[in-house]
């Protein structure tokens, strides 16, 4: 019988690389190592934020990296809210884990290009027809 950590059944696992191994219980000496541990213990999907380098998944039959998206970054502040929340949005519209962390990296992106925890109607516009013309919506 596993036994998993606090909080273990929420169906997703987002978690910053700094706290990855922490949370998975075991000695990981990568992020990859950790999500795949972390996934062990809980059985959920978990997804590694990496900043600027993108993130990784997890879910038990897919895993990967998805790199980042490139901006100019004012404020963090919001990116991490931003990308949750546009990755369960793409899910529950139907995209696979791989799409739907794309679609995630570019919201996390446009959110730290700005000052504050959202998007201006202009700016989220702009990111709206931008994935739509690289076919991610």
């Amino acid at each position: 019988r596993r036994t998993a950590p606090p909080g273990a059944a929420w169906p997703l696992w987002p978690v910053p690389d700094g706290e990855t191994a922490r949370r998975c219980g075991q000695a990981a000496e990568t992020p990859e190592e950790a999500a795949a541990a972390l996934h062990a213990v809980t059985g959920a999907p978990v997804i590694v934020t990496l900043g600027g380098d993108g993130c990784l998944y997890e879910t038990g039959t897919e895993r990967g990296h998805i790199p980042p998206v490139k901006t100019e970054v004012a404020d963090t502040i919001g990116a991490g809210d931003a990308h949750v929340g546009a990755l369960m949005a793409r899910r529950a519209l139907g995209d696979d884990w791989r799409t739907a962390l794309i679609v995630a990296n570019h919201y996390a992106a446009a959110v730290t290009a700005v000052t504050g925890a959202q998007l201006g109607d202009g700016d989220f516009a702009a990111l709206q027809a931008r994935l739509r013309r690289e076919g991610l919506l």
